[in-house]
C-alpha cells in the first residue's frame, strides 16, 4: 500500500507507452500501437533570441545550433537546422533570424558549444556544451517575435534528464517512428523542470499539486558549472577531468563535453554520486542546493490530487496518460506531465471494490481487478464503466492484456488464472490451474 501520491522518476522519461514493470506488483503492461509520423504545420522561418550563461556568467564566442529530433531510431543523428550556426556576443547573447525552417512535427532543441565563460584572454572552453529543449517547431514559428531562450546548466539538466532515453550526445537525438508521443512527452517533461526563458527551475508546465526537487536540479547544475566555468582542461585533478571520469558509463568511454556527461549521469544515476556531489562548490551559482549528497541522481517529481488514495497499481496508456488504482474504491488518471485528469474524488463508477491492479487495453480502456471478486473496465477519461463478475475470480491480485486484447487475471485466493476476451466474455476452461501456479500475485504477457 502506498501513500496518496506518486512520483515520475528518471531515467525518464515518460515514454508514451512504457513504465518500469517492477514499479508496483500488479502493474499491467502492453505493446504500443504503431504511430505513423505525419507532417503538421507548414515549413517556415522564425526568429529566436537568447543568451548563454555558465554559472550565471555570460559565455562569449559560443557556437549556437538548432537540432530536430529524428525518427530514424533511438540516439540517431539529429537534424541540424542552421546551415550557418550563429555565435554569441561578448555579453553571451545571440539572435537567429530567418535562418531555419522545419515542419511542425519536429521536436527542436538548441545547443551551445565552446566559448569563453568570462575568463581572461581568448579562452575557449572546448568541453562546454549546454542545451535547452524547445518543443515543436510550429510553436517556435508561431512565437517567433517573442521567443527568448536562456541556455544554462539548469536548462541542460532539464533537457538531459528528460531526453536521456532518446539522446546520447549534443548531435544525436532520435526516436522510433512508433514512439513519437514518447519524445513529445519527454519535451513536455523538460518544460516542467526548467523555464527556458529564465533559465531557472521549476518550469511553467509543472502542474498544480506537483513538487519538483529544485535543490537537486540546482545541485546538478552546479556540478556541470564546475567544468563549464573553466578553460576546459582535462588535466588530472581539474574539474572537467573529475566530471568526465565520474560520468563515464560502465564499460563505455569518458565523455568529452558537459552535455554528454549530463546524459550519462541521467542514464546511470547511482554511479559516482559522492565524486559528483563534491564538484558542487561551497558557494554554488544556483540555489537552493543540496547540503548533502543524495542516494542517487534520479529526479522524482511528486504528484498529488486526482483522487489518489492509497494507490495499489499503475499503468500507462498509448498517449502517456498515467492510470492509478486506489484502495479507496477509485481510479485516478494523470496527463503525461502529471496534471490530474480525474476529478478530486477520482473515477468511482463501475462497482469498484478494493481495486488491486490495473492494465490498459489497445483502445485505451482501463481494466481494474477488485479484490472482492470482479473486474471493472473504465473508458478513457472515465466516460463510462462496466463491471464483470463472471470469470471465477478469487481475490484477483494482478492483471495483464495480450496482443489480441484478451485479459488475464491472477487470482491470489485460490492459485488460478482467469481469462476474459476483449469484450469481457469468459474464455473457455477459465479458471486455469496447475502447472505450478501457487499463491499467484503477479502476471505478465510474453512477447511471443
Amino acid at each position: 500500500m502506498m501513500p496518496a501520491s506518486f512520483q515520475v522518476r528518471t531515467i525518464i522519461t515518460i515514454a508514451a507507452c512504457t513504465i518500469a514493470a517492477a514499479l508496483l506488483t500488479g502493474c499491467g503492461t502492453r505493446l504500443a500501437p504503431s504511430v505513423n509520423e505525419a507532417a503538421s504545420g507548414s515549413a517556415g522561418t522564425g526568429r529566436i533570441q537568447g543568451a548563454v550563461h555558465g554559472g550565471q556568467q555570460p559565455v562569449s564566442g559560443s557556437t549556437i545550433q538548432l537540432y530536430a529530433v529524428t525518427t530514424e531510431g533511438y540516439n540517431a543523428p539529429a537534424t541540424a537546422l542552421l546551415t550557418v550556426p550563429v555565435t554569441t556576443a561578448a555579453n553571451g547573447t545571440f539572435s537567429i533570424t530567418g535562418d531555419y525552417s522545419c515542419t511542425g512535427v519536429d521536436q527542436v532543441y538548441i545547443v551551445a558549444t565552446g566559448g569563453n565563460p568570462g575568463l581572461a584572454g581568448n579562452t575557449n572552453n572546448g568541453a562546454l556544451a549546454l542545451m535547452a529543449a524547445l518543443g515543436t517547431c510550429s510553436s517556435l514559428l508561431a512565437n517567433a517575435s517573442t521567443t527568448f531562450i536562456n541556455l544554462n546548466e539548469v536548462t541542460t539538466v532539464a533537457g538531459a534528464w528528460s531526453l536521456a532515453r532518446f539522446m546520447s550526445s549534443p548531435t544525436n537525438a532520435g526516436t522510433s517512428a512508433s514512439n513519437i508521443p514518447g519524445v513529445q512527452n519527454a519535451f513536455a517533461t523538460a518544460n516542467k523542470i526548467a523555464n527556458v526563458s529564465t533559465g531557472s527551475a521549476p518550469g511553467p508546465a509543472l502542474p498544480a499539486g506537483a513538487t519538483l526537487p529544485v535543490a537537486e536540479v540546482n545541485t546538478l547544475a552546479n556540478i556541470l558549472s564546475s567544468c563549464i566555468n573553466t578553460n576546459g582542461s582535462v588535466a588530472s585533478g581539474t574539474a572537467c577531468a573529475t566530471l568526465f571520469a565520474a560520468a563515464t558509463p560502465p564499460g563505455g568511454s569518458a565523455p568529452t563535453d558537459t552535455l554528454t556527461a549530463a546524459l550519462n549521469i541521467a542514464q546511470y544515476p547511482s554511479s559516482s554520486v559522492p565524486a559528483l556531489f563534491a564538484l558542487a562548490t561551497p558557494s554554488p551559482a544556483f540555489q537552493p542546493a543540496l547540503t548533502a549528497a543524495p542516494t542517487n541522481w534520479l529526479i522524482g517529481i511528486h504528484h498529488t490530487g486526482g483522487g489518489l488514495s492509497q494507490p495499489t497499481g499503475v499503468a500507462v496508456d498509448a498517449t502517456g496518460n498515467v492510470w492509478v488504482s486506489n484502495t479507496a474504491n477509485s481510479i485516478s488518471e494523470f496527463s503525461p506531465i502529471g496534471a490530474a485528469l480525474s476529478p478530486a474524488a477520482g473515477y468511482t463508477a463501475g462497482s469498484l471494490s478494493h481495486p488491486s491492479a490495473i492494465a490498459i487495453d489497445l483502445s485505451g480502456n482501463a481494466w481494474v481487478t477488485n479484490l472482492t471478486g470482479s473486474v471493472t473496465t473504465i473508458a478513457p477519461l472515465g466516460a463510462s464503466a462496466t463491471n464483470f463478475t463472471a470469470g471465477a475470480f478469487n481475490q484477483p491480485s494482478s492483471i495483464a492484456i495480450d496482443g489480441s486484447g484478451n485479459v488475464w487475471v491472477a487470482n491470489g485466493g485460490n492459485s488460478t488464472v482467469s481469462g476474459l476476451s476483449s469484450t469481457g466474455s469468459v474464455i473457455p476452461a477459465t479458471p486455469f490451474s496447475g502447472a505450478g501456479i501457487s499463491s499467484s500475485i503477479g502476471i505478465t504477457i510474453s512477447a511471443q
